[in-house]
């Protein structure tokens, strides 16, 4: 009898440990993670634009000029997400995109799964990225967006070497590139946006709160966004400023500049009733 209850006994504490075992691997304090990204629309106004025939398309913007975009890409960078509960931002590390007007969904990276009331980005890289030659960031794996937004690639369109040869200016990536023919005015328009140590910060807030839901990061989920160049261009007098530069650290275009940052502010604005919904 002695024997078989030792033998119980014995039973009885390997089952314990194993429960213990167990339990602590089914344990998991890490926070599910979920991967997000934008999905962007190009719009002339309320004018959804193709981006298989964005080159071919006219639209009326709201001065009721009828235009086309050939070019209209800018550069996006610190996206980040505003916790609702606690108010706290969180900005994917890394986060670089050149939003081209024949694209429009861009996965980004993970965030912590949780209910959101805001997002954020920069229109522009800031001078981190821009002190850098793009040649620097061509075949360096070690590097975001090697061989693609930042590498030669985009040289032509997209960097200014002394930003056109402007006397004090530093070569750099301009951030913002719109060009295209207004068919009113009869005139083509050709902008560069931006430069060495200029951005903008955009904040679209969504006060009820949208839901990232865990996904172990597999499933993207993208955040709807529109770009209105409508709004940007109905500041400029197409017919007697066609091209132009709008740099702030140009002292005779401090005035421009800031007028175009104003309404690069007012070109975002989420597409669907839910940032993350259906539209």
């Amino acid at each position: 009898m002695k024997k078989l209850i030792v033998i119980k006994s014995s039973i009885v504490a390997l089952a314990f440990a194993l429960m213990v075992m167990t339990g602590c691997h089914q344990v998991n304090n890490t926070t599910p993670l979920a991967l997000v990204g934008l999905h962007f629309h190009t719009f002339i106004d309320t004018n959804l634009v193709d981006p298989v025939l964005y080159s071919t398309q006219y639209f009326p913007d709201s001065l009721g000029r009828s235009e086309v975009l050939t070019t209209a890409q800018f550069y996006l960078t610190s996206l980040s997400f505003r916790n609702k509960s606690n108010q706290q931002w969180y900005t994917i590390p890394n986060s670089i995109i050149l939003k081209r007007e024949q694209n429009e969904l861009y996965p980004v990276g993970n965030i912590p799964a949780a209910t959101y009331d805001a997002i954020a980005f920069t229109v522009g890289l800031g001078n981190n990225l821009n002190y850098q030659d793009p040649s620097y960031y061509t075949g360096n794996s070690s590097l975001p967006s090697a061989d693609s937004v930042l590498s030669t690639t985009e040289q032509a369109v997209m960097w200014l070497s002394n930003m056109s040869g402007m006397t004090g200016m530093a070569s750099g990536y301009t951030f913002m590139i719109v060009q295209g023919y207004d068919s009113t005015d009869h005139t083509p328009f050709s902008y560069q946006i931006g430069g060495f140590g200029d951005t903008v910060r955009i904040i679209l807030p969504y006060a009820a709160g949208f839901t990232i839901a865990p996904n172990e990061p597999s499933t993207l989920q993208p955040i709807h966004v529109i770009a209105d160049y409508g709004k940007l261009l109905q500041f400029i007098h197409l017919n007697t400023a066609s091209n132009g530069c709008f740099y702030s650290t140009t002292p005779a275009n401090i005035t421009n500049a800031a007028n175009a940052w104003n309404y690069i502010i007012r070109m975002f604005r989420y597409e669907c009733p839910t940032p993350n919904g259906s539209c």
